[in-house]
């Protein structure tokens, strides 16, 4: 099992080292990390008895507890001040729980979640809109909590034998709500819509691939994977997408920086790749005419071939620094 945390400064963030946290044990499941707001707490789920905030400011890690052991957890979220810290069981062998920390006081909160089929994955994605409000996404539909009355309301409906996700832009103003016409394991996406957190206003949007989704900070970039590897990023305002190829297999994770210059995934292929983001204003590279899309790849890279007399070949690649 992996017992470590590890967090790499993206380039431009200056000197900054490499944050490499030991956990209290090897953890069977890891699955996700949260940061919180302010940049103090990373949050790694997995199962109930291997939940962890992570300090980055040197103070040792301190398991969450609460949950059934047996619990998996896929995510967490931090409310928008960092005080508060929530979690939500994915799988359960006993009645799926959401349980919401106060780190401040140290309490903690419980509350059922809706009861179903044991083999539905119950809840895969939860955001904090304000301190009080919450919301979760799975095969019971997408509910917003009122945390201080310990109630929910259901927003949408999830397909039959499917589920509602959601992937909230930080600002928290704006969500993508996505609906897939099976369980956890095998994604269909069926429908995307861009939901307005403030108004209420949603309007369908028409993205492609069926694997993870990302929004930008302030909801106005969209990236996804495809089951081949590909990435696609585009505009919730709509324009044609832009093309990254790189990953051989499925990508199972996808991330946009809080600068909105980069793009991060990672996959079955066992690599993380960052990404510079595409210039969104300008044709994507896929739709180039050849000369033009050698031209700019050639642009891209910090790999060339130059002649090498002492080579068999004549010829060796250059590394030099990324454009």
């Amino acid at each position: 099992g992996e017992d470590r945390v590890r967090l790499w400064p993206l380039p431009g963030a200056g000197d900054r080292d490499v944050v490499d946290v030991k956990l209290p044990c090897a953890c069977s499941m890891r699955q996700e990390l949260a940061v919180d707001p302010t940049g103090k707490n990373v949050l790694s789920t997995g199962v109930g008895s291997e939940i962890f905030l992570v300090s980055l400011t040197g103070e040792e890690p301190r398991r969450l507890e609460g949950l059934a052991s047996a619990d998996f957890v896929k995510t967490g979220a931090f409310s928008p001040s960092g005080r508060l810290v929530a979690v939500a069981s994915l799988f359960s062998e006993s009645r799926p729980t959401l349980r919401v920390w106060n780190l401040s006081s140290g309490e903690s909160r419980a509350f059922d979640q809706p009861q179903g089929p044991e083999d539905m994955a119950n809840t895969v994605s939860l955001a904090f809109v304000d301190e009080t409000t919450l919301y979760t996404g799975g095969a019971y539909g997408l509910l917003r909590w009122d945390l201080e009355a310990g109630t929910y309301e259901k927003i949408i409906e999830a397909p039959p034998g499917g589920m509602v996700g959601m992937c909230m832009a930080s600002d928290r103003r704006r969500s993508l709500v996505y609906e897939v016409s099976s369980n956890y394991l095998r994604h269909n996406r069926v429908r995307v819509a861009l939901h307005e957190m403030k108004t209420g206003d949603v309007r369908s949007l028409t993205i492609p691939g069926e694997g993870a989704l990302a929004l930008s900070p302030d909801g106005t970039t969209w990236a996804t994977a495809e089951k081949d590897g590909s990435i696609w990023v585009g505009r919730t305002d709509g324009g044609e997408a832009h093309l990254l190829v790189g990953h051989e297999g499925p990508v199972h994770s996808v991330a946009i920086s809080p600068d909105d210059r980069w793009i991060a995934s990672s996959g079955e292929d066992k690599t993380l790749r960052l990404w510079p983001m595409p210039d969104l204003d300008k044709p994507p590279l896929h739709t180039l005419p050849l000369d033009e899309l050698l031209a700019k790849l050639k642009s891209l890279t910090n790999i060339r071939v130059v002649r090498d007399p002492e080579s068999a070949e004549g010829w060796k690649i250059e590394i030099g620094p990324f454009p």
